[in-house]
């Protein structure tokens, strides 16, 4: 398919096509007029050099041969191509031999300047004049030099510039369209392949850069990161939606089972009534706060997190949120350990989320009877924080997946356990620029964070860390 230009390019290609035509012809110009400047100095020194010998020559000779008339003296100084002319001082005609021009300046030879240059029928004329001392009287002495090879040389000159400046011009508006194509060709290739992300969203091929221009390898690089950017946005609102279907179904179908023997029995049984309102009332509690935790869960996929991250005494940290900590635990005494003079480098607000999630964690799945602790320590240059609760075990294949959403253990103590509380703290945890510190063996399980403890720990202007990365500690650490 023939390629046309678009608005951009034919703006390219018309502004420096245009900035070449006025360059190159003021260019040819610019030249012209030098060499004729220069011809015509030339010319006009060789009349002024004729004229001041020819007044040398006739003086010598009016004074050694007197036989001899003026007359016959200019006759010779008339070679071919030269005109001699005597006038008074006054500009009256005494005397002229050769050819004269076919023209003369409009003040005549007398009244113009000493010395220059006409153009007579594309002949150029030099002509220059000196007085003369005749029998104790000063006349003037006038030589015109015909220079036709002057004319001839510009013309030959004028028909070579015009043909470089064809050349030129046409050899630049090709190279033109040559960079105006490179230029916008990349361009070219964004739209086609942005019209094939439009007729197809899921596409998963991407644009190579070319290396031939580096800015529109840097436009092409921007393109494909905008699409791996709004493919990865598709995929949390896909993994959005299933989380959401799949949380919602068990306590929807909950609800709809007690409505139903509301509906069939309650009038009948004043016990069934009650108890059918109660657990009514326990599952949409509960269907509010997993709302709020997949909307939590939500935010944290997107990036929608403000943090303010600063050096945040750990003690200090504690006791202020010691009644919203020892709340979370509602089935388990709640032992805090911490180091005196412990800093960490990290945001308060989604500490105390991932904290929270942690004791939720802990005090659904410990014995009854045991406690469930906190307790904080330096190790190596960051900061240790665990959650520490005393029950069953998990089995090393399963410490791989605790963090999936959706992952529940057997033994919750809370039916209401619906296994996203790992999934959001995890999220939390990338956040903090923090790694998991996980073990679980010998009747305890442990979930830890090693927090930085200063900025140049970790990148946190930018607010993300990398991986994971967790610590081997003991048995089953992930």
């Amino acid at each position: 398919m023939r390629r046309r230009y678009g608005g951009i390019a034919r703006l390219l290609f018309l502004s420096i096509g245009t900035l070449v035509l006025v360059a190159s012809t003021a260019t040819g110009v610019f030249v012209y007029a030098m060499v004729r400047s220069t011809l015509i100095r030339q010319s006009v020194t060789e009349a002024q050099s004729m004229a001041q010998g020819a007044v040398v020559n006739l003086s010598h000779e009016l004074k050694t041969h007197r036989s001899r008339t003026l007359a016959e003296d200019m006759a010779d100084l008339a070679t071919a191509g030269t005109y001699v002319l005597l006038t008074t001082r006054h500009g009256q005609f005494l005397l002229s031999k050769g050819t004269p021009p076919p023209s003369q300046p409009a003040r005549g030879w007398s009244g113009a300047p000493a010395s220059g240059w006409i153009r007579v029928q594309s002949t150029p004329y030099a002509y220059a004049r000196r007085a003369l001392s005749i029998g104790g009287h000063t006349e003037y002495l006038v030589v015109v030099h015909a220079e036709p090879y002057v004319q001839t040389l510009l013309d030959s000159l004028r028909y070579i510039l015009v043909l470089a400046e064809a050349l030129l011009v046409v050899s630049l508006l090709l190279g033109t369209h040559l960079v105006v194509r490179d230029l916008t060709s990349p361009l070219e290739r964004l739209r086609a392949f942005a019209d094939r992300v439009a007729r197809n969203p899921g596409l998963k091929e991407r644009l190579p850069t070319t290396g031939a221009l580096y800015e529109a390898d840097l436009v092409t690089t921007g393109f494909n990161q905008m699409l791996d950017r709004l493919a990865l946005a598709q995929e949390r609102e896909r993994q959005f939606a299933s989380d959401a279907a799949h949380a919602l179904r068990t306590p929807v179908q909950v609800i709809r089972g007690y409505s139903t023997s509301l509906t069939r029995w309650g009038q009948l049984d004043p016990a069934l009534r009650s108890r059918s309102l109660a657990a009514l009332q326990a599952e949409t509690s509960g269907l509010g706060d997993l709302i709020e935790r997949l909307l939590v869960l939500s935010r944290l996929d997107i990036d929608d997190v403000h943090a303010t991250y600063r050096a945040v005494s750990l003690p200090e940290f504690f006791d202020r949120h010691a009644p919203e900590l020892h709340d979370t635990t509602m089935h388990h005494a709640l032992d805090v350990t911490v180091e005196p003079g412990l800093t960490a480098w990290t945001d308060e607000a989604l500490l105390l989320t991932v904290l929270r999630t942690l004791l939720e964690n802990a005090d659904a799945y410990a014995r009854p009877g045991t406690p469930v602790a906190i307790s904080a320590s330096r190790s190596g240059p960051g900061v240790a924080v665990r959650v520490t609760n005393q029950g069953p075990a998990i089995p090393p294949d399963e410490l791989l997946h605790v963090f999936e959403r959706f992952r529940r253990g057997p033994e919750a103590a809370d039916s209401r356990h619906y296994g996203l509380g790992l999934a959001i703290a995890d999220r939390v945890r990338e956040h903090l620029g923090a790694e998991w510190l996980v073990t679980s063996a010998d009747d305890e399980t442990v979930f830890g964070l090693i927090l930085p403890a200063r900025p140049a720990d970790a990148p946190l202007s930018e607010g993300r860390a990398g991986g994971p990365g967790p610590n081997a500690e003991g048995p089953g650490t992930i």
